[in-house]
């Protein structure tokens, strides 16, 4: 597989990594239909689309063995969503680790979010 450049779109990215997040689980669907489509970028000021939220979201060979990370970290979404799952705010988290911003966050949920929206879900007993 080659590399993902740097001016790759989004849309790229996510082909590239939805095998590595449909492991998410369907409480990551509910986080991102809480979250919403649309984040404000604090320090700018302005709404962010889809698009540029998942910007944010990298995936690379060499960064986490190709898993989906929060670019210029070696964080993966499916760490962020764990935390998330497990009780922690995005306050916390952010305070656990000063880089991120909160659409960094939103950016996971919106990823999960769009992973799994083809999934189909198929009950194993009727």
């Amino acid at each position: 597989m080659q590399n993902l450049r740097k001016s790759a779109k989004s849309a790229e990215s996510l082909t590239f990594c939805r095998a590595g997040a449909r492991r998410a689980g369907l409480i990551v669907l509910l986080f991102g239909l809480v979250c919403g489509m649309m984040a404000v970028d604090m320090a700018k000021g302005k709404v962010m689309n889809d698009e540029q939220l998942l910007q944010r979201i990298v995936c690379d060979p060499k960064v986490m063995t190709g898993k989906p990370v929060i670019r210029g970290t070696r964080l993966t979404v499916d760490f962020i969503l764990n935390l998330l799952a497990h009780g922690m705010t995005d306050e916390e988290i952010r305070a656990e680790y000063p880089g991120l911003t909160k659409e960094d966050i939103q950016a996971c949920l919106l990823f999960a979010t769009k992973t799994l929206k083809d999934t189909d879900f198929m009950p194993l007993a009727v």
